[in-house]
């Protein structure tokens, strides 16, 4: 039995989430359920992040037992859970259908939040060097990097070859490193 308190060393903290115990959840809920929150916020840009959050810290939960030390932090561990889950809920028709239907004061929101450029710090960089790359690079590079589509999703909304699409992404992969490296 793990102490009650919600500063557990990460040890701690996943023994009592592979134990199921009441603290591990308050734990998930204070410190890290606002921080995942974010990440979420971050990919699918809606308020679908805060409805996914649920579904996120369950997942995390019931999969507490799977995780392994060896490979990483548990930090790392539910980063991924969150952005595996967020990615998989843009890449749901479902989603991507209600996006359609946006009314027309939706619309008008979302026009002005793209004028407000919001700056995420770890990605500034690459951002700023996408934003030189060719026109033809440059879109499915966005697409498939920053908006969460696989590469045949984007190669049709693209209407292009799947192959080609790849050579695209990999030109432009090869060109920010050479420009990240200068």
């Amino acid at each position: 039995m793990v102490k009650k308190s919600r500063y557990l060393r990460e040890e701690d903290l996943i023994e009592a989430l592979k134990s199921k115990e009441m603290v591990a959840y308050q734990v998930l809920n204070d410190i890290y359920a606002p921080k995942l929150l974010k990440v979420a916020k971050g990919v699918l840009k809606s308020d679908d992040a805060e409805d996914s959050m649920q579904e996120i810290m369950i997942k995390i939960w019931n999969s507490a037992h799977k995780y392994d030390s060896s490979k990483g932090k548990l930090y790392t561990w539910m980063l991924n859970i969150t952005r595996n889950h967020t990615i998989d809920i843009l890449r749901s028709k479902k989603f991507r259908n209600a996006s359609k239907d946006l009314d027309l004061e939706t619309c008008i929101h979302l026009v002005d939040a793209e004028k407000n450029i919001s700056i995420n710090v770890e990605t500034i960089d690459i951002k700023n060097l996408t934003l030189t790359l060719k026109w033809e690079w440059k879109e499915p590079l966005d697409m498939v990097f920053f908006q969460g589509y696989t590469h045949a999703e984007a190669a049709e909304r693209l209407n292009l070859p799947l192959g080609t699409l790849k050579t695209r992404l990999r030109m432009a992969v090869v060109e920010l490193r050479k420009r990240f490296d200068e």
